[in-house]
């Protein structure tokens, strides 16, 4: 059950990010201008922080945590990749042309690598002990 909440915490992230990129590319867009941005930032802010919580009490092998970060990766760049096709022009600076987003990912593929290298390790560990 407790499973089942983590995910829920989990899409809520990813819902709420997309809309906040959303309103970032496409600040006026009518459907989505009527949403104040602070009420998305605080939905974000208390999922992480009931993820947080819940995360404390659930215990998250480290495959689910490195599916997770590099479906999230995988998703977050796909997002902006199709919101800058569309024509939107992010007034944040949140673009591929950015070289913070360029840091950030590379921070992010050096945490996911070493976090696959601590499973292959941990396998390896199992196979032979």
């Amino acid at each position: 059950m407790q499973n089942t909440k983590w995910i829920k915490i989990q899409i809520g992230i990813m819902v709420f990010f997309s809309i906040l990129l959303v309103l970032d590319y496409f600040p006026d867009l009518p459907f989505l201008s009527s949403i104040p941005k602070y009420v998305v930032l605080f939905g974000i802010l208390g999922l992480i922080l009931t993820g947080l919580i819940l995360g404390v009490t659930i215990h998250q092998d480290d495959r689910s945590v490195l599916k997770w970060q590099i479906g999230m990766m995988f998703f977050l760049l796909g997002l902006i990749a199709v919101l800058t096709l569309l024509g939107g022009e992010s007034s944040v600076g949140i673009a591929f042309d950015n070289y913070a987003l360029w840091v950030v990912l590379g921070i992010s593929s050096i945490e996911i690598l070493n976090r696959w290298r601590k499973i292959k390790r941990s396998d390896n560990a199992t196979k032979n002990g």
